[in-house]
């Protein structure tokens, strides 16, 4: 594809990312997660299932990242790992899986970048399996700070819980 028309097509993705952004902004009266918002047209299905999946896993995320003249579905920033998710129309072709190798070995020479790829198959059918792979390549994602906090206070909670139940049953067996 020619240049000029490569960015003619990021600029509308681009206008109808914001326009995404602020619907659901103006609906849900909070500040939605931009990185979805990028991803929340009908033809990215893939990747948003992908990009939720891998952010509930822990991973920070970013959809639709460029590097030089080249886009990627999604970006891992701290493993530098580049996602793609090849849907079977698009990339099943002799010509698209060229030139899908040549940014592989762009972004793997140029850029220092680990690239995995996976099917819409792969995603759709077993995205579990795609975050499983994407943990042997990065390592489990640390928990942040305030997810181990919230955790502890469900653990004390717990723990309250159960002194007083025991509590509750031995005041009760005494006054027997």
């Amino acid at each position: 594809m020619p240049p000029i028309k490569i960015k003619i097509i990021r600029k509308i993705n681009f206008i109808k990312a914001v326009g995404h952004y602020i619907r659901i902004w103006r609906k849900e009266k909070k500040m939605p997660d931009w990185q979805l918002a990028k991803v929340t047209d009908k033809n990215f299905y893939i990747e948003k299932k992908l990009y939720l999946a891998l952010k509930n896993a822990g991973y920070k995320v970013k959809t639709h990242v460029i590097f030089g003249s080249y886009e990627v579905d999604l970006y891992l920033p701290k493993h530098k790992l580049v996602i793609e998710a090849d849907g079977y129309t698009f990339h099943n072709s002799p010509e698209q899986k060229e030139r899908d190798r040549m940014k592989e070995q762009i972004l793997k020479k140029k850029y220092k970048l680990k690239v995995k790829r996976f099917t819409s198959k792969q995603i759709t059918k077993r995205t579990d399996w795609c975050v499983e792979k994407v943990a042997e390549l990065t390592g489990r994602p640390r928990q942040s700070i305030w997810k181990k906090f919230g955790q502890l206070i469900i653990d004390v909670g717990d723990l309250a819980l159960t002194v007083i139940k025991d509590l509750f049953q031995k005041e009760s067996q005494h006054k027997r």
